[in-house]
């Protein structure tokens, strides 16, 4: 074989090793191709993580991030999405209030504020999952500015797996509804 002098060689002993196999049915099995990604590459590149939880998020009536923007301040909502930042700023008078960034795969991420309030009734729970359902109220700050105030986390996998054991009519979790949100409740 012939190389040319601007390309690089690599003294490899031949004949190359295995790699190790590729995908076998067994890898496969019960599992979708977002599942492989995320676990071998810990990212999912065919499909946002979250959308195998839009059907549930349809059943549990979770206002997607995309549609935050329309609600006016007060309104009780249902967000859900991956955790993708969690900051704890130092605050006055030494109450910790958390920002957690959620993605549902919808458009802009919804940000959640829990107050000291919130945090004192739900303890670490804000923090022990990747996948969050939360319930909240909006809250507004400007024309186009929106958070949610967070008033109760739960870990959405446990949801997602107590909603596929109990039947058809009731797929919420404790202190979720168990029929969708038909219309957005404002504060009275």
């Amino acid at each position: 074989m012939h190389i040319d002098d601007d390309q690089l060689a690599f003294d490899v002993d031949l004949p190359l090793p295995e790699s190790g196999g590729g995908v076998t049915s067994l890898d496969l099995y019960g599992r979708t191709q977002s599942d492989l990604e995320l676990r071998d590459l810990h990212l999912s590149v065919s499909s946002h993580q979250m959308a195998r939880f839009h059907p549930l998020f349809g059943k549990l009536g979770v206002t997607p991030a995309a549609q935050l923007g329309s609600l006016p301040g007060g309104t009780e909502v249902l967000v859900a999405g991956v955790r993708r930042a969690t900051n704890t700023p130092p605050m006055r008078r030494g109450r910790r209030v958390v920002f957690v960034s959620l993605d549902d795969g919808s458009g802009p991420v919804a940000n959640v504020v829990f107050f000291h309030n919130a945090q004192e009734r739900v303890g670490g729970r804000v923090f022990a999952t990747h996948y969050l359902l939360v319930r909240g109220r909006t809250r507004r700050s400007g024309a186009k500015g929106v958070s949610v105030t967070g008033e109760n986390p739960w870990d959405l996998l446990a949801v997602a797996r107590q909603s596929e054991l109990r039947p058809a009519a009731d797929h919420a979790a404790p202190d979720v509804p168990s029929k969708p949100l038909a219309h957005h409740r404002k504060r009275a």
